[in-house]
């Protein structure tokens, strides 16, 4: 199998120095084995295979993905104890997630709405004081002191 240097790079890039040598070994080995057994390379010959062996041949995702974990020859363990790991944590946040909203739903369920209070004067707010013709009508009536009654009598009713 002819690669060039272009598409090794391509290839370094993709998978990784280590894993694309493994994948151009075995496809180079692969190849060699074609040419022994007298295979034309598809260059060479451009023959399809009839229809009908093609609808035929019907594979599962499980039998694709053993063909290429074998062809491979890469131990894939580390891959799928990081990712069934992963699927824990992301199990475990989406727990915590949710518990939290149900916590924030709930405090805000319970808490009760705060006052702000401000102390001030009653004549420095608007609703106790009176200006103009409605000052005139609640202005107490004067009385004129009665100097021939003693203040004492006046003062208890005798």
């Amino acid at each position: 199998m002819a690669l060039t240097q272009q598409q090794r790079d391509a290839a370094d890039k993709v998978f990784g120095a280590d894993l694309s040598a493994q994948i151009i070994k075995q496809a180079e080995f692969e190849t060699k084995e074609l040419e022994e057994a007298g295979v034309d390379h598809k260059a060479v010959s451009e023959v399809t295979p009839p229809v009908e062996a093609q609808a035929e041949k019907e594979y599962t995702l499980n039998d694709i993905v053993t063909a290429v974990t074998k062809n491979v020859e890469t131990d894939f363990t580390p891959f799928t104890e990081a990712m069934a790991k992963m699927a824990e944590q992301v199990t475990a946040l989406t727990a915590e997630v949710k518990a939290l909203k149900h916590e924030e739903e709930l405090k805000a369920k319970a808490e009760l709405p705060s006052f702000v209070l401000q102390m001030r004067r009653a004549s420095q707010v608007e609703e106790t004081t009176a200006t103009g013709e409605a000052l005139k009508a609640s202005k107490p009536a004067e009385k004129k002191p009665n100097y021939e009654v003693d203040p004492a009598q006046a003062f208890f009713g005798k």
